[in-house]
């Protein structure tokens, strides 16, 4: 069963990671893992949370909750709670205010962490449109097989969820040196470049889905096309995959993802390849087929 962290504290905002980590989970069980860092003394936030708990168990999913009083950063805090026991997936809100536990820089952070499982990060404009549910994800890809990785995702939540998938670029006038250390990107610096690759991972799938395609060629920053292609075709998440860093350099979409992290309208979910796996996302049951 598949295992997803949900962090709660007192901030209006936080109800966002609510309705994202519902989207997600879908109509099928789940092992849900609530959390909250910081001292309670009236319990308040305990009673939240045991709300919160029987409402999921009501929906068929299997609760925990944790309280967390260590004086650890909120991206630490996560991290940890991540990798012991393993989760599928980490689902946090951008938070507007920042008052609580889960300042504004938590989602950035945990993004830069080598977690074992992907990060959806949610705004907290979403909450104003009730219902959230993912019936239509936006890959975003830059010729780099590390950022296919994010089709494999996207593909898994698909077909547990029925939603549609498209794969998109956006051409790069000036490609920077290769972000996959052992294989150079193609060079997609041009709308033509840009499609054919897009064909070329689409056959690769033809078994699977008919994936949509769009390609960006606008000349603006790489981060704007991105979130500007799903708002055109109204898509509900955002995947890619962040690289990192390397030194001072970012490289690959690891150079948008934080940036996208940071202001993105539409929910996304951003997944940190490891160096030691195939399987960037962990080995967890979100990625075993159904």
């Amino acid at each position: 069963m598949p295992k997803i962290l949900i962090p709660l504290d007192a901030d209006p905002a936080s109800m966002t990671t609510m309705a994202g980590a519902r989207a997600i989970m879908g109509n099928r069980p789940w092992t849900v893992r609530l959390i909250h860092s910081g001292a309670d003394p009236k319990r308040e936030m305990r009673a939240y949370l045991d709300d919160a708990a029987a409402r999921l168990q009501a929906e068929g999913h299997f609760v925990t909750i944790v309280m967390a009083e260590g004086p650890s950063d909120a991206a630490t805090t996560l991290q940890r709670a991540s990798i012991s026991p393993r989760m599928d997936i980490v689902v946090l809100t951008r938070q507007g205010s920042g008052n609580g536990w889960l300042d504004t820089k938590a989602p950035v952070e945990l993004v830069r962490r080598p977690l074992f499982c992907p990060v959806m990060i949610m705004p907290p404009e979403v909450a104003a449109a009730p219902g959230y549910k993912l019936g239509h994800i936006v890959v975003a890809l830059d010729g780099s097989t590390t950022a296919e990785l994010g089709v494999d995702l996207s593909l898994t939540l698909a077909e547990r969820l029925g939603a549609r998938i498209t794969v998109m670029t956006a051409v790069e006038r000036e490609r920077a040196a290769a972000a996959d250390g052992d294989k150079a990107l193609p060079a997609l610096t041009s709308a033509a470049d840009a499609a054919s690759y897009l064909d070329g991972v689409s056959q690769r799938y033809a078994d699977r889905v008919r994936f949509g395609q769009a390609v960006k060629d606008s000349g603006q920053e790489t981060s704007e096309a991105i979130v500007e292609a799903a708002l055109e075709r109204r898509a509900d998440l955002i995947i890619l995959t962040s690289q990192g860093t390397s030194g001072a350099r970012k490289e690959g979409l690891g150079r948008v993802a934080e940036t996208i992290a940071q202001t993105s309208s539409v929910p996304v979910m951003i997944a940190r390849p490891t160096p030691t796996s195939k399987v960037p996302f962990g080995r967890g049951a979100l990625l075993k087929k159904r």
